[in-house]
């Protein structure tokens, strides 16, 4: 499943979709710490380039898609695609990742 089938789920709220089950919609999940550390092994490092999970120090995951905007699900706005906010700590030590 690519990342643009995930723009289905736009604007479900934060308890339907976590970060992590959002990015996991239709694969076998993972927490954003595992995803972080490769989901059991399932995905692999990538250059940053739109549709590629972006993981941020295994607190929060996203689907890049530009230099400073991402499509994720966060507390305060469910599922959106946003600019990452400055010096925000959740999007800081980011990792570029696919699955295999």
């Amino acid at each position: 499943m690519t990342w643009l089938l995930h723009l289905i789920l736009l604007f479900q709220p934060y308890s339907r979709y976590t970060c992590s089950q959002f990015v996991s919609f239709g694969h076998r999940a993972c927490t954003a710490k595992e995803i972080y550390e490769g989901c059991h092994g399932t995905l692999v490092e990538s250059k940053p380039k739109m549709g590629v999970i972006a993981a941020y120090g295994g607190r929060h995951v996203g689907f890049y898609i530009t230099q400073g905007v991402v499509l994720d699900s966060t507390p305060e706005h469910g599922v959106m695609i946003h600019r990452i906010p400055a010096r925000d700590p959740w999007y800081q030590n980011p990792r570029y990742l696919v699955r295999k």
